[in-house]
């Protein structure tokens, strides 16, 4: 259900009045309407209320769930076509120090850090089916607004490291922008890959929109982030993003396209883009 109790709807409205950190888990029964061969569908009425104190949204709770290849939590909302706006989970200021993880969000916006700092992006799929192999059509992954010290996929500390890759389809993979986006983190995922890490994630998006997709796009004065390894020696490999980008139409050349580009950086300074793996397979012998 989408509402009353036991809802996610409900339980972010809870977080939201509570005093306490939240912590929202799964563990919808494999019976209900929802679940396909243990894969359970959220389907959104509306979009979630706006996230306004710090949450830890696990997904990994739910039976059989697992990290990376096995998020079994979908948040979706229909055609994309019919909700090219509406976002999955909206995060602002007051919900800095939040946890997203194990989630599958496709067929609307992903993940906006709007004035959110201090927030964990982990282990989930965004604009790409549960099984990781076809994109839905989401124009924005994760799209931070001046946020800063926000962590998208690993650390890099050496525990967990692949695990806690992304795996992100969209127009744009990851959005950075505003001034105050800095000390922002991206590493460890796979950008517009399907989930064996071979190939392009690449399907005729639906009717309306614009076959272009987009790695990493910083842009209006973010600055001092980093996409890639830190270079300090402990798994810099996983570390690395696997991006690929696609250019599909006149529309990616204009001023106002995504571009088609597998990393963009407009009117963005002293950002670090070190260890990538761009426009190849995951082994790196080979094209995407």
């Amino acid at each position: 259900s989408d509402a009353g109790v036991g809802s996610l709807r409900q339980a972010l409205l809870d977080a939201n009045s509570s005093t306490d950190y939240s912590r929202i888990t799964f563990n919808i029964p494999a019976s209900d309407s929802g679940c396909v061969d243990g894969v359970c569908t959220i389907a959104l009425s509306a979009e979630l209320p706006i996230i306004t104190a710090p949450v830890n949204l696990d997904g990994l709770n739910q039976p059989g769930a697992s990290c990376p290849d096995g998020p079994r939590i979908v948040i979706t909302m229909g055609d994309p076509y019919s909700y090219p706006a509406v976002r999955a989970l909206h995060l602002n200021a007051a919900a800095s120090g939040s946890v997203i993880r194990g989630l599958v969000i496709n067929h609307i916006r992903g993940i906006w850090l709007d004035g959110s700092s201090s927030n964990t992006i982990s282990c989930n799929f965004i604009g790409v089916s549960s099984d990781g192999m076809s994109w839905y059509g989401t124009t924005i992954g994760v799209y931070i607004t001046d946020g800063a010290h926000n962590r998208i996929g690993t650390d890099g500390d050496g525990v967990d490291d692949f695990a806690e890759r992304n795996l992100i389809a969209a127009q744009d993979a990851v959005l950075i922008t505003g001034v105050l986006s800095t000390n922002n983190r991206v590493s460890g995922n796979y950008l517009n890959m399907k989930i064996d890490g071979d190939h392009l994630i690449y399907e005729t998006p639906p009717s309306g929109y614009y076959n272009c997709l987009s790695g990493v796009n910083i842009r209006d004065g973010a600055a001092h982030n980093l996409v890639g390894t830190d270079g300090i020696g402990v798994n810099n490999e996983v570390e690395r993003n696997l991006i690929a980008a696609h250019h599909g139409d006149n529309y990616c050349d204009s001023p106002d396209g995504w571009g088609g580009m597998a990393i963009k950086l407009d009117n963005a300074h002293y950002n670090t883009i070190a260890g990538n793996y761009v426009g190849v397979n995951r082994a790196g012998d080979d094209t995407s």
